[in-house]
């Protein structure tokens, strides 16, 4: 019994150790983009848990943009959470080298309220990079990177430094972590280059009779942008064809 009573208490001791285990990452919530993007933006996510969030009270990270194949870009800008203690006054961004030849670079600094620090948020928005995409085939890959004596990456504090781990939309950190450049035609389910009645075809055949799926991604019908093809898809589509409503969705493959 007394056995019983140690193993118990051991695996409870474990498990408490485990709940309160500091866990910092940042984010990249974007695993595909299509090309040609005037708007594409890449959103990063923070995810901060400490028992003393009050003394992490700044961060300095840098991220390096590069590519494979032919894809380009252009960084139009970035936007941090505007939300009360993510006021721009708190979160800088500052483009470092950004004339979209490989590799950009780019900063972010965030300073905490006095007495409060970075509070601890799970998959709280962080701030948001714009891109332009070009036509190039292949994939836009980011990292992080540091600044020498400025900007080491990782949270500051008078408990020492705490480094985040920078992981994708899925939570893996093998890096660099690489977004995906689609060229693709939405609404053109059927994959024959333009978007016309043979898609509303294919589409109610996919939808209602377990026809084949959009090629080459199921998400080229989604022509009204919701994350998913259903009924509406095919209603948008038919209204675009016939009675001139809006275009199918012209990133209906970002993710």
């Amino acid at each position: 019994m007394k056995r019983v009573f140690l193993l118990v208490t051991a695996i409870a001791g474990l498990s408490s150790g485990l709940a309160s285990a500091q866990v910092d990452y940042i984010k990249i919530d974007r695993s595909q983009l299509v090309q040609n993007n005037w708007g594409a933006q890449i959103p990063f996510l923070i995810t901060h848990q400490s028992a003393t969030p009050s003394l992490i009270n700044q961060g300095c990270n840098a991220f390096m943009i590069t590519s494979t194949g032919d894809a380009t870009w252009s960084i139009q800008g970035g936007t941090g959470n505007s939300s009360p203690w993510f006021d721009l006054g708190r979160i800088m961004f500052e483009c470092i080298e950004c004339d979209g030849v490989s590799p950009d670079i780019f900063a972010i600094q965030i300073v905490g309220m006095p007495g409060e620090g970075i509070p601890n948020v799970e998959d709280e928005l962080l701030f948001t990079v714009y891109l332009q995409t070009g036509l190039g085939s292949g994939q836009i890959c980011i990292d992080s990177c540091s600044l020498p004596p400025s900007c080491d990456w990782g949270w500051s504090g008078t408990d020492g430094s705490v480094v985040p781990k920078l992981v994708d939309a899925q939570g893996s950190d093998i890096h660099p972590i690489c977004i995906t450049m689609l060229d693709v035609v939405c609404g053109d389910a059927d994959g024959s280059g333009g978007a016309d009645i043979d898609d509303v075809a294919y589409l109610i055949a996919y939808i209602f009779t377990s026809g084949p799926a959009p090629v080459p991604y199921v998400c080229v019908g989604d022509v009204n942008g919701m994350d998913g093809v259903d009924i509406d898809d095919v209603v948008e589509m038919l209204a675009y064809i016939f009675t001139g409503g809006p275009p199918p969705y012209q990133y209906c493959c970002d993710m």
